[in-house]
């Protein structure tokens, strides 16, 4: 019965006809154990019109790769076909529908978005009910609110249960969540009044307050009590089993069974999908058996088969268990004929008392068909069985290897970190230890310790004189470390000997290792040589294919590229990568190239592309909880937000780079938070607030040897602060690398911003030529927002010389370029000066020519959307590159037309910004 859920129900209710009306949505209902999350989830599901997707996590069951994920899509797994190829087989290959095949980690995840796409197009709305998420394999629960969260306009509503206390962290889910606590006074007395007439009023009330309104509660500690304490004729209990509690009062009922009732419960308690536990205690026992469980309140007998009353059913039953009957039952369901190959390992293992090899090796291959399918945290636990059943020391050390490296693939590097003790305390073999702590090495570049991390792989390439293709691996792997925390110096020893041990016996892990050694070159100011071993690399970073190399060696070559002003190699490259993960379905692995394209897209002008891959890339790393990369792209994303206004989301995304970045030790990284912060506070005019950012920046940049400006280009920034705060001198010395960076080919961005700035400090009478120089280093066709600050700067510069009448037609052409790029605050600057200037108030041009109107109100996946469907991918193809479903790539390009002003496909080219 339910009662006193009028609000909850009317929540759930709300998205359960959301979805009717093709607006998707989520909801996680959390709370204690017996407060009845289950019973709304099953009533809101009621009420749902359309097809109804269940799953349920069992304790016992969570260790089983993509189990929850079978029971949840069997009703649609025939609309398999019809998802893109990728998926197909990687859903296939999960949920054991056809032969194994390697899979992305997020291949699996990206299917269930889009097989739940197709079941809401062919068969109506869709509504997804996972209750206990807590219990849910990891595989499961990733990929489902993976699809959960990037689903939009589909008529798709998912209802998720969590108990609290069990491990899982609700606020880590991202979704949107509802606490539910017990019932009021009123309501609680209404359950139980309807549950169990004849309890005195009284009686009821102190039960309601004693067990805080729980629901489970109120419905069963009243059969535990005596017929006076439920008059109100004897005091109740003085500790009334609640949450926790009441699993020892099914404890005692299932104590109170005689024993073939007894093994017909712990049959059902231990079983695993795919099980036939209620017939196989019907052979074993006799229906007796299950027939005195349901009359004691435990079992629910219906056509189905049987099922527990409640989750503490379960654990209350494996919890009384004897030990030697619960191995005797996970025996007895190795045994069935159906048990699934993965299953019935798992009883095995249950079963075994000491080290038993068959075992463990069924356990293995149970890892590897997970690792295989992507679900690497679950392999991990499969890893880490088969060690605990293996007698050799070296065996069960390589196994408990297999397990970290899988944990940290999955991105769990502190179960990495744990499993790697336990294999160090085991391991003898001296390769063993070469790889644990190669391994240990990953894991704390990977969870916060990067320096730590690379030298630990340095030290390991050093003891393995005799096999120089893994040392030379190892140093290649530890000099990409360095790029992020800046120590280009090391980079280049780490990546020279990499490229040295290599060369002999693996000409692609050389070639690489020259790319990196190139890219830390161009850090350090060796622009020409480098940028020469770049291009000569070119063609063969760009036929790049995943797993012929780590893609940040080729995004990195891209963002290097930037660097010299090699904008169409870096584009080139840089497009091509993502599209080759994207089909790949690599997800995290988009988050650093995606950063890269922006950064490209920002330098060109091209301010809504550069937002919408950014944004991108920042929503990727956080679905993923790809850390590492992340920072790079939030940087990125702030400093685009700076120039068009977006101050709030500047803040925001400045401050958790620079933060993310230093906990990572990342210095190169955390420069871009301080740099983004400092273009904000110019454009707003606040040269002191300025200043301070672009003096942190070169404080953090001061603790790597980087020597390049154009990587992070805040220098002009800061020294314009600076002269504005009055600071002249300091302004100077910083002007002086400026100049000195300029010297460099491939460097007209860096000389232009020079030769304006030594207008705006030098005297009056050389202002036309300072100024007139630096125009020349401006294409306004390549570098636009560059030749407007110019023009700006030279405006302002002749109106404080007393020449208003020069200063108005550059201010006048600055305002408009601003306006076309969309960058509201130097527009706003520009205006002012203009205005200052004698020139006119009103806009000079308008945001229009950054394509239609109407661009600038496009969200960034809007933008996307829009980009491809220009380039006539469909929908379909559209969405599986984005990730989304067709259904919502379709509603964005509506709107994307509705803002437009447009009606077809054909007319977007002429309508988004320019290539």
């Amino acid at each position: 019965m339910l009662v006193g859920r009028e609000d909850e129900l009317a929540t759930l209710g709300g998205l359960v006809q959301d979805a009717a009306a093709g607006r998707s949505g989520v909801l996680c209902l959390h709370g204690p154990a017996g407060v009845g999350k289950t019973m709304l989830l099953q009533q809101a599901a009621a009420q749902a019109g359309g097809t109804v997707l269940h799953a349920r996590g069992v304790e016992s069951e969570a260790h089983l790769a993509f189990a929850a994920l079978a029971e949840l899509l069997g009703p649609v797994l025939d609309l398999r076909d019809g998802l893109p190829a990728a998926q197909a087989r990687a859903l296939g290959s999960a949920l054991a529908l056809e032969e194994a095949a390697p899979a992305a980690p997020f291949a699996v995840a990206s299917a269930v978005l889009g097989l739940l796409a197709a079941a809401a197009e062919d068969r109506g709305p869709v509504v997804v009910v996972v209750d206990d998420l807590q219990w849910v394999d990891e595989a499961s629960r990733s990929a489902v609110l993976f699809a959960a969260r990037r689903l939009d306009a589909d008529p798709v509503a998912v209802l998720l249960g969590v108990r609290d206390e069990e491990g899982l962290d609700v606020a880590a889910l991202d979704v949107p969540a509802l606490a539910l606590g017990g019932l009021d006074a009123d309501a609680g007395v209404a359950l139980l009044t309807a549950a169990h007439p004849g309890l005195a009023d009284a009686v009821a009330r102190r039960l309601v307050a004693d067990t805080g309104g729980n629901p489970l509660a109120l419905v069963e500690i009243p059969a535990l009590l005596s017929a006076a304490q439920r008059g109100g004729e004897e005091p109740l209990p003085a500790q009334l089993p609640i949450g926790r509690g009441l699993e020892r009062a099914y404890g005692r009922r299932v104590a109170a069974l005689d024993p073939p009732a007894r093994e017909a419960l712990l049959l059902l308690a231990a079983a695993q999908p795919g099980d036939d536990a209620a017939g196989l205690a019907r052979h074993l026992v006799g229906d007796g058996a299950l027939t005195a469980a349901e009359r004691a309140g435990l079992l629910v007998l219906d056509a189905s088969g049987a099922t527990f009353r409640h989750p503490l059913v379960r654990s209350a039953v494996l919890a009384a268990a004897e030990p030697a009957a619960l191995r005797a039952v996970h025996g007895q369901l190795a045994d069935q004929p159906e048990a699934s190959p993965d299953g019935r390992a798992w009883h095995r293992a249950a079963a075994a008392i000491g080290p038993d090899a068959d075992v463990a090796a069924a356990l293995r291959d149970v890892g590897v068909r997970a690792q295989t399918a992507g679900a690497f945290v679950d392999a991990a636990a499969a890893f880490a069985r088969a060690a605990d059943l293996t007698a050799a020391p070296d065996d069960r050390a390589r196994l408990l290897l297999e397990a970290a490296a899988a944990a940290l693939v999955g991105g769990r590097p502190a179960l990495g970190r744990e499993l790697l003790v336990r294999c160090e305390q085991v391991a003898r073999d001296p390769l063993v230890g070469v790889d644990l702590r190669a391994l240990r090495a990953r894991v704390d570049s990977r969870s916060g310790q990067p320096e730590a991390g690379a030298d630990g792989l340095v030290a390991e390439a050093q003891a393995l004189p005799d096999d120089p293709l893994r040392a030379g691996a190892f140093l290649l792997e530890a000099a990409a470390i360095d790029m992020a925390n800046g120590r280009m110096r090391r980079m280049v020893q780490r990546a020279t000997r990499a490229r040295d041990l290599a060369a002999p016996v693996a000409p692609p892990v050389a070639a690489l290792a020259e790319v990196l050694i190139a890219e830390a070159r161009m850090a350090l100011g060796e622009s020409a040589e480098a940028d020469a071993v770049l291009e000569a690399a070119h063609e063969q970073l760009l036929a790049y294919q995943p797993g012929t190399g780590p893609p940040e060696i080729v995004a990195m070559a891209a963002q290097s590229a930037t660097w010299v002003e090699r904008f169409d190699r870096a584009e080139a490259l840089a497009t091509r990568l993502v599209a080759v993960l994207r089909e790949a379905g690599l997800v995290a692995e988009l988050v650093y190239p995606l950063g890269v394209r922006a950064l490209v897209q920002l330098r060109l002008g091209r301010l809504q592309r550069a937002r919408a891959d950014a944004t991108e890339a920042v929503e990727l790393g956080d679905a993923t909880g790809f850390e590492t990369a992340l920072g790079y792209p939030l940087g990125v994303l702030a400093e685009v937000e700076a120039l068009l206004g977006e101050d709030d989301r500047c803040r925001a995304h400045a401050t958790r780079c620079a933060a993310l970045a230093e906990s990572m030790s990342a210095a190169s990284i955390a420069v871009y938070g301080h740099a983004a912060l400092c273009l904000l506070e110019l454009g707003r005019g606040h040269p002191g607030e300025a200043a301070d950012h672009g003096l942190a920046a070169e404080r953090v940049e001061a603790r790597t040897d980087v020597d390049e400006s154009a990587i992070v280009r805040y220098l002009p920034n800061l020294v314009e602060a600076l002269w504005r705060s009055g600071d002249e001198p300091g302004a100077a010395r910083r002007l002086a690398v400026l100049e000195r960076h300029a010297q460099r080919p491939g460097h007209t961005w860096a000389a232009g911003a020079a030769l304006r700035l030594r207008g705006v400090l030098g005297p009056d009478e050389e202002v036309d030529d300072w100024f007139a120089r630096a125009l020349e280093q401006h294409d306004p066709a390549e570098r636009p927002f560059e030749a407007a600050r110019t023009r700006l700067l030279l405006g302002e510069r002749l109106r404080r010389a007393r020449r208003p009448a020069d200063a108005r037609r550059p201010l006048r052409t600055a305002v408009a370029a601003f306006e076309r790029l969309g960058a509201t605050p130097w527009a706003e600057r520009a205006r002012v000066e203009l205005r200052a200037a004698g020139g006119p108030a009103a806009s000079a041009g308008g945001p229009a020519a950054a394509g239609a109107p109407g661009v600038e109100e496009l969200t960034p996946q809007e933008l996307q959307v829009a980009l491809l469907a220009a380039q006539g991918q469909t929908n379909r193809e559209i969405g599986a590159g984005l990730f989304l479903s067709p259904k919502t790539v379709e509603h964005h390009l509506s709107r994307t037309f509705r803002k437009l002003g447009i009606r077809r496909r054909a007319e977007l080219s002429g309508a988004l910004p320019p290539t």
